[in-house]
């Protein structure tokens, strides 16, 4: 066997054992998997959440969605969560940024199917900053001497602790500027 055939045969062996020995898979934080739209399983969010078991319901599905500030004291996660159809949630969970672990959650979106001759209430957020978040309610009203539907828009803020604990700034001086 000359020179030529012996590399030949030597990097088709080499072939055949990457591919029944493929590299080992980087293991992902519970944090990394949020990222995009990656089911979780309940023993996921058992494991790596505080959220109460009972919101955890057969009919559910959660998803990871975003994640703000990663590689920060405190990353900001969102998951969603829907239940087919009839509503959708999303959560905003504080992570340790140094153990991972999850410090506090809030609900800080809601869409749920409405009928047309009620009334309806929709929630939705946005960040500040690292620290600073709002929830916005939206109750839209139906009035039965009013073809037109009326909103009501409340907005709450939100601090996020040097604990990792989410605050009410209710009664407390508002952020100025922006939204």
């Amino acid at each position: 066997m000359n020179l030529t055939s012996k590399i030949a045969l030597l990097a088709l062996v080499l072939q055949c054992f990457s591919c029944s020995h493929p590299a080992p898979k980087k293991n992902l934080s519970f944090l990394d998997s949020l990222k995009g739209d990656t089911a979780l399983t309940e023993r996921q969010l058992r494991r790596h959440t505080i959220l109460p078991p009972d919101y955890y319901r057969n009919t559910s599905h959660y998803t990871g969605d975003t994640i703000y500030h990663p590689g920060s004291k405190q990353p900001v996660a969102i998951i969603a969560c829907d239940y087919h159809g009839v509503c959708e949630y999303s959560y905003l969970l504080v992570f340790d940024g140094t153990t991972l672990k999850n410090t506090s959650f809030k609900k800080v979106k809601e869409s749920c199917d409405s009928d047309g001759d009620q009334g309806y209430i929709e929630l939705d957020f946005a960040m500040i900053n690292d620290t600073l978040f709002y929830t916005k309610d939206i109750y839209t009203r139906k009035f039965d001497d009013k073809p037109d539907l009326d909103s009501i828009v409340a907005k709450h803020y939100f601090k996020i602790d040097k604990d990792g604990k989410i605050d009410s700034l209710a009664g407390y001086p508002l952020p100025t500027g922006g939204n």
